[in-house]
């Protein structure tokens, strides 16, 4: 059984806004709550980074994939257009008459 990776959802992500915050029920006896809080601020801004990162990667791998496709059509018509629809002796007697 195989399968394809073009088969599979492309993931769905929410996007944190800067003033949702995730709460928690408990704390862990060991630490107190404002460092509980303390620490989920700093997870919930590193993700944020982290998202934003992965933004931008994400938009500068769409533009080289898409100069990637352009390239690779320029390479494959080269030498389409000098093709004539011609049997290619046209340029010959032309090279004669000269």
């Amino acid at each position: 059984m195989s399968s394809s990776n073009s088969a599979l959802p492309s993931p769905k992500v929410k996007h944190l806004s800067d003033d949702e915050s995730l709460a928690i029920d408990t704390v862990s006896p060991d630490h107190s709550p404002s460092i509980a809080d303390s620490q989920i601020s700093d997870i919930i801004k590193e993700l944020k980074e982290l998202q934003d990162e992965v933004a931008v990667l994400h938009s500068s791998l769409k533009e080289s994939n898409e100069q990637i496709r352009r390239d690779i059509q320029d390479f494959c018509s080269i030498g389409q257009n000098d093709i004539s629809p011609s049997d290619g002796t046209s340029s010959f007697h032309e090279f004669q008459t000269l």
